[in-house]
């Protein structure tokens, strides 16, 4: 069976359907051990684990006002907690963590779109 890639189909937050946009090219990482190697004087080396939350970069939802996505994402951003996260992919996979809206949160009002980014604790588990 070959690898299939495309848009993420369907995006669930905090329990609220979001519509991404096609042409968003969203960067997964699953979370989990980051491993480095540092080296001794004498030559051998050591294992250094890092634990790495997971995250989802470059969403872009679309903006409809009249549902106020781009105030529902601000929102989701402001609360003080770690909530619920679906990721369905086109290959059908569905990832779910739980996590939070980082960084900055973008409206474009040209495209009707609302950017940002997400990351979590523990890891993006398929279901």
């Amino acid at each position: 069976m070959p690898a299939v890639g495309g848009p993420i189909i369907d995006l669930n937050l905090f329990g609220r359907p979001m519509s991404v946009a096609e042409d968003s090219e969203v960067t997964i990482q699953l979370g989990g051990d980051n491993n480095d190697v540092l080296m001794n004087g004498d030559g051998t080396g050591r294992l250094i684990k890092t634990l790495m939350p997971w995250t989802a970069d470059g969403i872009t939802i679309k903006n409809d006002h009249e549902k106020e996505d781009h105030e529902f994402v601000q929102n989701s951003a402001n609360r003080r907690t770690f909530g619920a996260i679906t990721i369905g992919l086109a290959s059908g996979a569905v990832l779910q963590g739980d996590g939070q809206i980082v960084g900055e949160i973008a409206a474009s009002s040209k495209n009707a779109t609302v950017a940002f980014s997400l990351k979590g604790t523990g890891s993006l588990t398929q279901q």
